[in-house]
């Protein structure tokens, strides 16, 4: 698993005019929000997946393209009125669906908490609809992933990942599948933020 320093993570040309020098200690370390009562395990690990990407979408604003389409966190209800009113192909769509100023085509990203054991859990349907031979017409860029202390980050290109979702013959609600063990570990949100403006 290869660490990135925060120093090693340089955006592409594109965003030099955009980008100041010291961008990462013009913006608060994380922001605030309450977590409310927590029912049980999964009901816990779901804020903090929202919380995570909540924070995530904090940092990569000022670089999205507010012209184009913008989709955060949309549950299964509203990805379904999406493709009633023909806004998506279909209804298993990521976490995050932005497009970078400057890009040609959107960003779509799905972030998760680890497990404990350092697997994921996923849904059935993203599992059938994201695998290498599915018909899923908006697989993830990449995924992003954090620690259920959120102090930890992770980065993975859909592409490596695709074949952990091949193997998995689950057919569970919540399949558990472990990330590629060539993700991008980050020790802080900032840099997974700077990757990704990076990368995609």
């Amino acid at each position: 698993m290869e660490e990135m320093q925060l120093l090693d993570v340089h955006p592409p040309a594109r965003w030099n005019s955009l980008i100041p020098k010291d961008f990462t200690s013009m913006l608060p370390k994380r922001l605030s929000f309450h977590a409310g009562l927590i029912a049980c395990c999964r009901e816990w690990i779901m804020k903090q997946e929202h919380h995570f990407v909540a924070n995530l979408y904090h940092y990569l604003f000022p670089f999205v393209d507010s012209a184009k389409p913008i989709y955060v966190s949309l549950d299964g209800e509203a990805a379904k009125n999406g493709v009633k009113e023909r806004r998506f192909a279909d209804k298993d769509v990521p976490d995050l669906w932005l497009t970078l100023v400057g890009g040609s085509r959107p960003v779509l990203l799905e972030a998760k908490v680890m497990n404990a054991d350092g697997s994921i859990t996923i849904g059935q349907g993203q599992l059938v609809a994201w695998r290498r031979s599915a018909s899923g017409r908006h697989p993830p860029t990449a995924w992003v992933a954090s620690n259920q202390a959120l102090s930890e980050f992770y980065y993975w290109s859909h592409g490596d990942f695709a074949k952990n979702l091949d193997r998995c013959k689950s057919h569970g609600k919540y399949p558990k599948i472990r990330p590629p063990e060539n993700m991008t570990l980050f020790w802080d949100i900032r840099q997974l933020a700077l990757h990704i403006l990076r990368t995609c």
